[in-house]
């Protein structure tokens, strides 16, 4: 260390020889003060191209200084304040320098611009900075401040372990993330510090530790209504062990994220906004910190809006006494140019509809027409009953019938009687017939949509 101090004095001295100061501000002093003092220390930055760099270099001196006297990787963070880049009375500008570092440390310095000197120097048409700062540091004050940390965060672990930990839980969690940072900050530190006071606080960190693996084991969070597709409210509930847990913050991700508060019983719920979405993730957790969702109950599902035909399943049964692959097309096509997802059946499932949301149930009739019909040609009437109901709560909704006044006959003739009866059941009678299911298509969102906008 101090045969680098030398080479660096030495080049600087050389730099001086044959440079000329063009510019300089602050505490000329400075460079004077070359020996270690208990109270500061000098840092010194070489040669740089710009005055940012010279004084990163000058205080990053100084940080190796103290961490070398310390004995120990310890984060210091210096800040220089108020800094004049011109001896130019009209001209002046005002910088703050700060030394960036990966985090910031347990002690932080602040340096005024007396204890800060630069100077711009000119050599051969080259110009450069040098700058010394004076960093005020006493590693027995240093010590006496981290042994006060040290203190201050046993006390707060030792008060949530005394606790009934029902009681504390939010202030439970919250610690969790000071005492990591705590921990993460002073890893190096311990060694510094008195060894009772030391002992101390890893006795808290132990019985904090055994308090958080309990609360992680036993915490409940639950979905209360996850049976239903599109949930007008979803309900939860948190508990630990048998007991509920009122006032406790929980957060809930979706497009954003929102905080909300358990009730006296433990509950809480959320309205989705299924006009904002097609279909939305949700994650809800404890921590606002999301680097302790793997440790605390979380939930996640998603939801799909019911305003969107895509998310819609609706189960088409044709009840015929002659399925007609005809009709299931024209059904086919119509529901695809709505984009709801369907299925066509002749057969009903039965008691297994869980994987649809409603039921279309068309019903197709054919009547022979004996007066009209001869030898040549026959014709039958076709009449539809159409039905819509909501699976889940076995209600209808609408029903349609035709012919009607849109659709005031559907006739078709054969040259038998049996191809005059499959036509009848086919629709071929209405010239229009793609017509007819665009039609009930459309009525059908509307139902379906003006039930849903309700949620």
């Amino acid at each position: 260390m101090k045969r680098a101090s030398l080479l660096l004095f030495m080049l600087i001295l050389f730099c001086f020889c044959q440079a000329k100061v063009i510019e300089k501000a602050g505490n000329k002093s400075l460079k004077k003060l070359k020996k270690r003092n208990e109270d500061f220390f000098i840092g010194v930055s070489g040669v740089s191209g710009d005055l940012q760099q010279a004084f990163d270099a000058a205080i990053s001196h100084a940080q190796t200084q103290i961490i070398q006297s310390l004995g120990t990787q310890i984060a210091i963070s210096i800040h220089i304040e108020e800094l004049e880049n011109s001896n130019d009375t009209k001209f002046k500008q005002t910088t703050s320098i700060v030394k960036k570092i990966d985090y910031a440390g347990v002690f932080r310095l602040s340096l005024k611009a007396d204890e800060t000197y630069w100077e711009k120097h000119r050599e051969d048409k080259i110009e450069y900075y040098i700058a010394y700062v004076k960093v005020p540091f006493s590693k027995k004050e240093y010590i006496r401040a981290l042994e006060r940390d040290y203190i201050s965060q046993t006390n707060k672990l030792e008060k949530l372990t005394k606790m009934p930990i029902s009681y504390n839980i939010e202030q439970i969690i919250a610690m969790k993330n000071v005492q990591d940072e705590f921990a993460y900050i002073n890893a190096s530190s311990g060694r510094l510090i008195n060894k009772s006071i030391y002992d101390n606080y890893m006795a808290a960190v132990f019985k904090y530790g055994n308090l958080w693996a309990d609360l992680c084991g036993h915490l409940q969070l639950k979905l209360i209504n996850n049976d239903e597709r599109f949930p007008k409210e979803l309900f939860f509930h948190l508990g630990y062990k048998e007991l509920d847990l009122p006032d406790i913050p929980v957060f809930v991700k979706a497009s954003d994220t929102k905080k909300y508060k358990t009730n006296q019983d433990g509950f809480f719920s959320i309205k989705p906004e299924y006009s904002r979405f097609i279909e939305q993730d949700y994650h809800i957790f404890l921590a606002s910190n999301a680097g302790y969702d793997e440790q605390l109950p979380t939930l996640s599902f998603t939801l799909k809006s019911p305003l969107y035909n895509q998310n819609l399943r609706i189960l088409v049964l044709i009840q015929s006494d002659n399925y007609n692959e005809e009709l299931v097309q024209s059904i086919d096509s119509a529901f695809k140019e709505r984009g709801f997802q369907y299925q066509v059946v002749s057969v009903s499932p039965g008691a297994d509809l869980s994987s649809f949301d409603y039921l279309l149930k068309v019903d197709v009739k054919t009547i022979f027409q004996s007066k009209l019909s001869n030898v040549s040609q026959y014709f039958y009437d076709t009449q539809l009953s159409i039905k819509l109901s909501e699976i889940s709560t076995s209600k209808e909704l609408k029903q349609w019938t035709f012919p009607n006044k849109q659709y005031p006959e559907i006739r078709s003739v054969g040259q038998s009687k049996k191809l005059a009866q499959e036509n009848a059941h086919a629709l071929k009678g209405l010239v229009n017939r793609n017509a007819l299911w665009a039609d009930l298509l459309q009525e059908i969102e509307q139902e379906v949509k003006k039930k849903n906008f309700s949620l």
